[in-house]
């Protein structure tokens, strides 16, 4: 049977975000304010896997995912050709996260603050918590910052959304 393990992983970031945020997992280091949120800004943070229709002020939700499989052979380098059976996979998984923060008023600073903790703390507990699959490698590909959105009218607001690009190479059947 053909394993896919994209979704999978997937399901494991997010899941793992949902109980840092919740209170059902104990954060570690750097994860805090996915359960505390942020005094201005309210929490704990949302966590959902797509934009929700109506996101609080600080959310992390999942968008694009891409994925990739070639086979492990005996003349390939590094980590996947060494040591493993032959038959396997290498299932490489692009995961992408955004993280949104929103603050009625004009501070600017406060919301590009506050939305780089939060990147830093999905980073830490995407990468940083026990491992999210059995043989393979994680780590943070990208990160991209769009324009922040200053909108002036009915009332003045700061929005901006950061992408965090997680690729994994996962050992498949």
């Amino acid at each position: 049977m053909t394993v896919i393990a994209s979704w999978a992983l997937k399901r494991s970031v997010i899941g793992r975000l949902r109980n840092l945020a919740s209170g059902a997992l104990t954060p570690y280091a750097g994860t805090d304010i996915l359960a505390e949120g942020h005094p201005e800004f309210g929490g704990p943070v949302q966590i959902a896997y797509y934009l929700p229709a109506a996101p609080d002020r600080l959310c992390v939700y999942g968008t694009s995912m891409r994925a990739g499989r070639q086979p492990i052979t005996g003349e390939g380098s590094g980590l996947y050709a060494t040591g493993q059976a032959f038959g396997m996979s290498v299932e490489t998984v692009s995961l992408e996260l955004r993280v949104r923060c929103h603050s009625p008023g004009d501070d600017v600073e406060a919301v590009d603050a506050v939305s780089s903790r939060l990147c830093q703390a999905v980073a830490s507990a995407v990468l940083d918590g026990p491992a999210l699959f059995q043989q393979g490698t994680m780590i943070l590909q990208t990160i991209n910052q769009d324009p922040t959105i200053l909108a002036p009218q009915p009332e003045p607001s700061v929005i901006t959304n950061v992408s965090l690009l997680f690729t994994a190479g996962v050992v498949v059947p």
